[in-house]
């Protein structure tokens, strides 16, 4: 999560994406006008499999509409020390959220923490885009 010294940012990418399943989490997304379709596999809580197919944009459009499990974001892109942050703002019923998220290339990988970053919620799992999907953060 953020603290009030968000870096600036540049132009960010509306992300729609709805929840066909919930366990496995499969979702059908739309970002940048180009659909695709995802599941993963937690292994641990620091690591996930990842699997995601592009799909027509209409099939995507189709999916959204037949579930009630949807967020609806802004990613925006930071380059960090080498790294690349996924900085996140959430609209809709999880509205005021930001969350930070990188990459590392293994578990045990040290981070130097970012002056802007707040609190560390990789082990909350109420902070999982599905999670946030049914039980949106204004709900908490």
């Amino acid at each position: 999560m953020f603290s009030d010294r968000i870096p600036k940012l540049s132009r960010g990418q509306k992300i729609i994406q709805g929840y066909l399943s919930l366990d496995p989490p499969i979702r059908a997304r739309i970002k940048e006008q180009k659909a695709s379709i995802n599941v993963k596999f937690s292994d641990n809580l620091l690591s996930r499999s990842e699997f995601e197919y592009k799909i027509p944009l209409k099939d995507a459009e189709f999916l959204l509409t037949k579930t009630q499990y949807k967020i609806v974001k802004t990613r925006y892109l930071l380059k960090l020390n080498g790294k690349i942050w996924e900085i996140d703002f959430f609209e809709g019923q999880n509205s005021g959220l930001v969350i930070a998220e990188v990459e590392l290339p293994a578990v045990d990988a040290r981070l130097q923490k970012p002056l802007w970053l707040n609190k560390e919620i990789t082990g909350d799992h109420r902070f999982l885009n599905v999670n946030l999907a049914v039980r949106p953060y204004t709900k908490w």
